[in-house]
């Protein structure tokens, strides 16, 4: 993210103020700053889009400033109507790209409002307008996101097996979406009782994405427990201390009145929560008792 924000920065102060090519990057730059954690910027930068730009320009603004308000806490369903005049202006420019971004856009709004079926239809769109002009984030987001429909979602686990390898056939050896085809198959493997296939396929593909630094679609693992391994800690107490005391960071507390509390954390106590209180405020910092 930082090295395209820099190259895009540059691209920018390298044209003339005002420029339509440089106003044509302000989209791109503004998702770049949105995704390093700044919401501010992307918002100044996606108004001058839509205001400087041309019409394509202006389009691509317009539905990242949509999408970044969802981000920043707005309502889902305010954001419906917005991105159908976005496809329907795109579809009358024949602006194959902006469609393949607003039809994935509408396709995750969709999937969160809980429904998967009209997610997945407009992913495929989505994808559709990707594969036409060789766009290959947006070929990888709408894969990333067709993945995670057909795992959660009502496809049969056998049908969305099926087409996991197709996509995995489709799409070329750099894409990243290869290695989150490969999780999302292992994790449908287990589904159908697969459990050591499909541990190996999600594992390696999860350790691919972390190698090259993409977010896993799965966490596969957790504290060295493998997928379908049917197996988990040995716990004493819900928060697997057991009988062993406190937190390491409340000890104090615990000396000064470790005859008075049960031999136990605080979320193990249940009935003995009333016999004693913490001698530290509940709104305190300090990690003492």
């Amino acid at each position: 993210v930082a090295a395209t924000m820099n190259l895009l920065e540059r691209a920018v102060d390298l044209l003339p103020e005002g420029d339509q090519e440089a106003v044509a990057l302000y989209p791109d730059l503004g998702a770049a700053i949105a995704e390093s954690g700044d919401f501010d910027r992307p918002s100044e930068l996606f108004r001058a889009a839509e205001e400087l730009g041309d019409a394509a320009t202006a389009l691509r603004g317009r539905m990242r400033q949509i999408v970044h308000r969802v981000m920043r806490g707005g309502s889902n369903a305010d954001a419906v109507q917005p991105l159908e005049d976005v496809i329907r202006e795109a579809e009358l420019l024949g602006d194959e790209r902006a469609l393949a971004e607003a039809f994935g856009r509408s396709g995750v709004l969709a999937g969160w409002r809980g429904d998967p079926v009209e997610a997945e239809r407009r992913l495929r769109r989505s994808l559709e307008h990707a594969e036409s002009v060789g766009d290959a984030r947006v070929i990888s987001e709408a894969t990333h996101w067709i993945a995670l429909i057909m795992m959660w979602g009502p496809t049969p686990v056998e049908e969305a097996l099926q087409e996991c390898r197709r996509l995995t056939r489709s799409l070329g050896d750099g894409h990243v979406s290869r290695t989150e085809l490969r999780v999302a198959e292992g994790l449908l493997l287990a589904m159908t009782g697969e459990f050591d296939r499909g541990r190996q396929l999600a594992t390696d593909g999860r350790a691919a994405m972390l190698e090259l630094g993409v977010l896993a679609l799965g966490d596969v693992t957790r504290d060295g427990d493998d997928l379908g391994r049917g197996r988990t800690r040995r716990r004493r107490g819900r928060c697997g201390r057991g009988r062993r005391g406190p937190a390491p960071g409340r000890r104090r507390g615990w000396r000064r009145r470790r005859r008075r509390r049960p031999s136990w954390p605080r979320c193990c106590a249940r009935r003995s929560w009333s016999r004693w209180r913490p001698t530290a405020s509940p709104r305190s910092r300090s990690g003492d008792w």
